[in-house]
């Protein structure tokens, strides 16, 4: 996956250098991709901010799921971002409901939004047989997404999943290339009601759970 999806991982900056790690935010514009998800360091004696460098990757994402009009771009900054576990909060039951729909709803009176699953819903083909390949698109990106393996526990779901952007793919098999797609361990807690909060020993295990995950990548 490496040389062909470096150029998708690379952020476009205002300026042509950053060696200055002291740069005042308070005088200097530094811009940054709003989806690129990476928290900069702040400097304590003086101020400035340090934009983190280019190979330091987020060891976790924490998410909502994402609408129709942006399951695509989703999928896409998973893979940009080299994310390997994937925490979702989304209520599964929620998420299945609005997948049925036409359309992204928006509930006015309670300024809800639906949001969709990005991984392969587990239909048949016509036999007995699950799909597990399916695409997903947005007005830009389109990425293809493979269900491994599922396995539930109490308020829980793991999914090992794997994301290969579409154009990518495409461009490897002009070519007469190969792509690798990128792995990904998605944490689905399935015990946060659509209204109000969990129960805090709900909650707590989840949490257990995403340290001990963690763990098992350092």
């Amino acid at each position: 996956m490496g040389s062909l999806l470096d150029p998708y991982a690379r952020i476009m900056y205002n300026a042509s250098h950053f060696d200055d790690y002291q740069r005042d935010v308070t005088t200097t514009a530094v811009f940054i991709d709003a989806s690129y998800v990476r928290a900069p360091d702040y400097e304590t004696q003086f101020g400035g901010v340090r934009v983190a460098c280019n190979d330091q990757r987020p060891d976790f994402i924490v998410a909502a799921s994402p609408t129709r009009s942006t399951v695509g771009d989703f999928l896409f900054m998973l893979v940009r971002q080299r994310v390997k576990l994937l925490v979702m909060m989304d209520d599964l039951q929620t998420a299945n409901e609005s997948a049925a729909t036409p359309m992204v709803v928006e509930d006015e009176e309670e300024d809800y939004v639906a949001t969709v699953p990005y991984w392969p819903a587990g239909s048949t083909d016509g036999g007995d047989k699950a799909v597990d390949l399916e695409n997903f698109f947005s007005t830009y990106q389109a990425c293809q997404v493979v269900r491994h393996a599922e396995k539930y526990s109490h308020d829980c779901c793991c999914q090992t999943l794997s994301v290969t952007p579409v154009d990518v793919m495409q461009v490897c098999l002009q070519k007469g290339g190969h792509v690798d797609p990128w792995p990904i361990i998605q944490l689905h807690f399935t015990g946060w009601p659509r209204h109000g909060v969990p129960r805090m020993d709900i909650f707590y295990n989840f949490a257990v759970k995403c340290l001990k995950y963690l763990d098992d990548f350092a």
